[in-house]
């Protein structure tokens, strides 16, 4: 019997990046949806079928944040790692706060770095 493959999130408005992110996470043998912004993203986690996310914070409509908290509102548990430019310590805290797996800064992180760090989370999960 086949396992499912598992579903990669990718929530971020900047394509350039969302492809890069598809083709890297594709190769590996993940199945990748994105959302352009925080309120496609709450449409598509209520959907079901997700894995992880990767969430940007600064978006259109509503912010990566919103979105945390929204999850934690509604008691929604998928495991998420923030990928933003934001490297401030006290937004870094807040989003751990907000059950935040990982923080990567995307400008210091590679592609790899990002695979590695989905890997680690999907094998405790």
């Amino acid at each position: 019997m086949e396992s499912r493959k598992k579903t990669i999130l990718v929530v971020e408005n900047v394509r350039s990046l969302v492809e890069a992110l598809r083709n890297k996470l594709s190769k590996s043998g993940y199945y990748v949806e994105s959302a352009k912004d925080g309120e496609e993203a709450l449409v598509r986690i209520a959907a079901g079928a997700v894995d992880l996310i990767i969430l940007d914070l600064i978006m259109p409509r509503l912010d990566g944040f919103a979105v945390l908290r929204e999850m934690m509102k509604r008691n929604i548990t998928i495991p998420v790692i923030v990928a933003s430019n934001i490297n401030e310590q006290e937004q870094i805290n807040y989003a751990k706060a907000l059950g935040v797996k990982h923080y990567i800064v995307k400008s210091d992180t590679s592609l790899q770095e990002i695979l590695d760090r989905i890997k680690e989370i999907l094998s405790h999960s």
